[in-house]
C-alpha cells in the first residue's frame, strides 16, 4: 500500500496501517507526504515516481488498485504503464 497525501495530517490511518503491516510480512505501507513537511515526518515528500515503487520493490507484475482525484488517477495509470503494467491490471476508484 502506497499512501500519498499533502499533508501529515492526511495520512489517515497512518499508524494502524503502520502496525497491520509490522504483523504481516504479506503487506508493505509506504507513505510520502507532498506538500511542505513538519519537523516529525521523516518520509520522502515527494509525489510517488518510478523510482520510489522501485525503492520499495512494488512488483510489476501486480494487480494495481488507484484511488484519488482523477489526476492522479491519471498519472498513476501512466506511471503503472510506463512499468509494463497491462492495462487488465490497472484499476481504480474515482471518488471526486
Amino acid at each position: 500500500l502506497i499512501h500519498s497525501a499533502r499533508s501529515l495530517d492526511e495520512l489517515l490511518f497512518r499508524n494502524e496501517l503502520t502496525e497491520m503491516a509490522s504483523r504481516n510480512n504479506r503487506l508493505t505501507y509506504a507513505a510520502t507526504v507532498t506538500g511542505p513537511a513538519d519537523e516529525e515526518w521523516t518520509g520522502p515528500s515527494r509525489r510517488i515516481d518510478k523510482s520510489m515503487l522501485e525503492q520499495i520493490g512494488v512488483d510489476p507484475d501486480a494487480t494495481y488498485f488507484i484511488s484519488g482525484p482523477p489526476t492522479m488517477i491519471l498519472d498513476m495509470r501512466r506511471l503503472a504503464s510506463g512499468m509494463g503494467v497491462p492495462d487488465a491490471r490497472i484499476h481504480h476508484e474515482s471518488w471526486w
